[in-house]
């Protein structure tokens, strides 16, 4: 699945995350650079559970190679250089990783 999944990754995916510490403004929300991935994308989705339990319809999915994207970022389809999320971002709710026989691992990213 992993090699076949490749071949469908033919959108970007545009993560934002959280920084930590911003000593300009210690109360103000600091973006970290913007890093873009290849994706396959869907909008909506299978009902889902989150991490804590609740049930949540998701607004888009996306399949990717594995890379670093967290549950609480915020992505949005395409790419972007812009420091903060653009209107369009969404929550990153939901990771599902798996391996796959060849030994590559893919994840899938569910929104809300």
């Amino acid at each position: 699945m992993s090699t076949i999944r490749a071949r469908f990754l033919k959108n970007k995916v545009t993560r934002w995350r959280e920084s930590t510490y911003n000593s300009g403004d210690v109360y103000s929300k600091s973006w970290a650079v913007p890093v873009s991935f290849r994706c396959a994308y869907k909008s909506g989705g299978d009902i889902q559970r989150d991490n804590e339990g609740g049930q949540f319809q998701p607004a888009s999915t996306y399949y990717l190679k594995l890379c670093d994207i967290k549950v609480g970022d915020k992505v949005a389809l395409g790419i972007s250089s812009v420091a903060n999320p653009t209107d369009s971002a969404e929550t990153v709710k939901k990771i599902v990783t798996k391996t796959t026989l060849v030994g590559s691992a893919d994840m899938t990213i569910y929104t809300g």
